[in-house]
């Protein structure tokens, strides 16, 4: 399982927050993330968030001497995709939008 081994990511850009972070911090740190696999594609750097990259918290605060004051918020695997990786043919399958969004004029 490619999960079991972080999706073989030569790179992770960990995103932190702060301990007590209120609920626009969290937006704030998606919106971040979300911009930073943007520029990363567009430089030819493919991209996965994955919880997987923060399952073990204290571990990365002990690796990589991360003050206490911060959490692990979301990891970043950037690298090259392999074409013929099983992961890249994952389709998930999705709702219509009309399901869920109402556009109104």
């Amino acid at each position: 399982m490619d999960s079991a081994h972080l999706f073989n990511a030569p790179s992770v850009a960990y995103l932190l927050l702060p301990n007590s972070p209120s609920l626009w911090s969290a937006y704030d740190l998606g919106a971040f993330g979300q911009t930073l696999m943007l520029a990363a594609t567009s430089i030819g750097i493919d991209s996965i968030p994955a919880a997987e990259f923060v399952q073990y918290p204290q571990d990365l605060h002990d690796i990589l001497d991360v003050d206490n004051n911060y959490i692990f918020g979301i990891g970043i695997g950037l690298g090259y995709k392999k074409d013929n990786a099983l992961i890249n043919d994952f389709r998930s399958k999705r709702m219509n939008n009309s399901d869920f969004l109402t556009i109104k004029y």
